[in-house]
């Protein structure tokens, strides 16, 4: 019996982009399986709600084996359940020579390498930045939410978009 991990696997050369936009999600797994996780369903929602494509590019690809069952023969550019996966190594090396999407999502504000942001920069038009984070209790989050937040050296526009927030009570 085949691997079911292994039947949902297709080459990138057998996934067809759509003609919407296209995603770069970047994730940092930072504390725990969650960062992942969040990525992973923004990256699924967007490979099937939306025309275009998505590549969701990833630090710690075995926390996404871990929560899809994945096999760890998995290589970089694989296409799974609509979306491509790629490792996202430290330094960005893994970026390099690579085109922006449309769309570029800085998952946690954890950031994205220097020549990226450039390559970014340089795409007709620019790319757009998308800063994610989720489940702030801080105050300030409600107003800041979906606020534009230029680059401050390179021609890009970054917004703020908090997943879900909680306002803190007055006296606690």
């Amino acid at each position: 019996m085949q691997d079911p991990s292994k039947a949902a696997l297709k080459s990138p050369a057998g996934h067809t982009r759509g003609r919407g936009l296209g995603w770069d999600i970047l994730c940092r797994v930072v504390d725990n399986y969650g960062d992942a996780a969040v990525c992973w369903r923004l990256a699924r929602a967007l490979a099937h709600e939306q025309a275009g494509w998505v590549r969701l590019w990833i630090d710690q690809p075995e926390a996404l084996q871990a929560l899809q069952g994945l096999s760890s023969a998995w290589a970089d550019g694989w296409c799974y359940q609509g979306v491509n996966l790629h490792r996202l190594d430290a330094e960005g090396a893994s970026l390099q020579g690579v085109t922006p999407a449309q769309v570029v999502v800085d998952a946690f504000g954890s950031g994205v390498p220097a020549a990226f942001e450039q390559a970014m920069a340089q795409r007709q038009p620019a790319s757009l930045v998308i800063v994610l984070d989720y489940l702030s209790a801080e105050s300030w989050v409600a107003q800041h939410h979906g606020l534009p937040s230029p680059h401050p050296q390179l021609p890009l526009q970054r917004y703020s978009f908090f997943l879900a927030s909680v306002p803190i009570a007055a006296g606690c």
